[in-house]
């Protein structure tokens, strides 16, 4: 019995001094990937493009949506890089899976341009993203608010779409060209 009591005791000791070690690690992962997002981010709204795309390819590597989606803007337009619509796909799809709804919304878009969706599923999928789309929006997202725009069109709300827009290139948003 004392041995048992020992050896629980010994081994616990160590335990949270390796849990604690092991969610620095984790959090400095965290860090690290956002550090190199912000970095990108900061360098793609002042036109240092070669910059944003190494710092959104870090951070994306490393598993950052947004990054993610930054990057396939980046192949999309050739900002930083050269033009390829295939990385550009691809960064797109990977940023939607890990649940990017932006880019969520130009997959589905591409989908629908290339008859792979119904208009009816499209429609569907648009309305179950509205609301999470409104909130980016109303953060200042210009990407968010761009997207958001082009949503109310799709509802027929003229006016708030032109608001949206506005807001978006208030914002530094740069419009969001087609795949």
């Amino acid at each position: 019995m004392a041995n048992k009591q020992f050896s629980i005791h010994y081994f616990a000791r160590p335990l949270p001094i390796v849990c604690v070690i092991i969610a620095m690690v984790f959090l400095s992962a965290c860090d690290d990937k956002e550090q190199s997002y912000q970095k990108g981010l900061y360098a793609y709204r002042t036109g240092n493009y070669e910059s944003a795309v190494a710092e959104f390819q870090d951070a994306a590597d490393k598993g950052h949506p947004e990054a993610m989606f930054k990057l396939a803007l980046c192949y999309n337009d050739g900002n930083g890089v050269g033009k390829d619509k295939d990385k550009a796909l691809d960064y797109l799809r990977k940023s939607a899976d890990a649940g990017n709804v932006k880019a969520r919304f130009m997959v589905i878009s591409k989908d629908a341009d290339d008859n792979k969706i119904s208009r009816e599923d499209v429609l569907k999928q648009f309305r179950e993203m509205d609301a999470e789309m409104l909130k980016l929006a109303e953060a200042n997202d210009p990407d968010a608010q761009n997207i958001y725009a082009m949503l109310c069109l799709l509802q027929g709300k003229r006016a708030e779409a032109k608001s949206w827009k506005e807001k978006s290139e208030a914002n530094g948003g740069k419009g969001l060209s087609s795949f």
